[in-house]
């Protein structure tokens, strides 16, 4: 497998210690290619569309993975409503989802393709992703959710494989809105009596 490079390591490491908390024996990883077996210690597998495998319609049973996580997968998903019923029917204990998520993501997304770094995405809208996350066909008992990388991390670690972002255009949004938050780990817990690992 190819390196990884150091804002996928930084994500994967920050969400492994999340996931821990939950002490799974195995996992399925939405949109993974390999990279999430090297920070955790269970089993993984992974679950994506160059596989053959949608995510918003896995053939796995309910309740195979004691966890479903997704890394920097939501938001380039079509149905996100269906993935995350997806996630938390084929997950034990919790799905956990981390994806760009504010309206200072949305700045930030917008420098990185005016500067050259084209990553499409749409950030799902705040109101109806937690409407929808609170109403009964989500699937769960209740979720939290938390800023997980700032703007100002984003960027200036994406600097570091992409050398278009090196400029004061960049940089003038890391001094302005650098310590907003651009990614959020949403946990979704399927029953009560799990505790919440933010």
């Amino acid at each position: 497998m190819p390196p990884i490079h150091v804002i996928s390591s930084y994500i994967h490491h920050s969400m492994a210690e999340a996931i821990h908390a939950f002490s799974p024996k195995s996992a399925l990883d939405m949109g993974g290619v390999g990279k999430l077996q090297n920070f955790l210690c269970c089993e993984v597998t992974d679950a994506n569309i160059t596989d053959n495998l949608d995510g918003t319609c896995l053939p796995f049973a309910d309740n195979t993975f004691d966890v479903a996580v997704s890394i920097a997968t939501l938001e380039h998903v079509g149905d996100w409503r269906k993935f995350l019923q997806e996630s938390s029917r084929v997950s034990r204990t919790a799905a956990m989802h981390w994806f760009p998520w504010s309206s200072a993501a949305i700045e930030a997304e917008y420098i990185k393709k005016r500067l050259g770094h084209v990553h499409p995405c749409s950030i799902p809208d705040g109101v109806e992703l937690q409407e929808f996350l609170s109403g009964p066909e989500c699937g769960v008992h209740h979720w939290t959710m938390a800023p997980l990388m700032t703007i100002g991390e984003h960027l200036l670690l994406l600097g570091t494989i992409n050398p278009n972002l090196n400029h004061p255009d960049a940089f003038e949004v890391v001094s302005r809105i650098g310590s907003e938050p651009y990614g959020v780990l949403l946990t979704m817990h399927k029953n009560e009596a799990v505790d919440d690992p933010g």
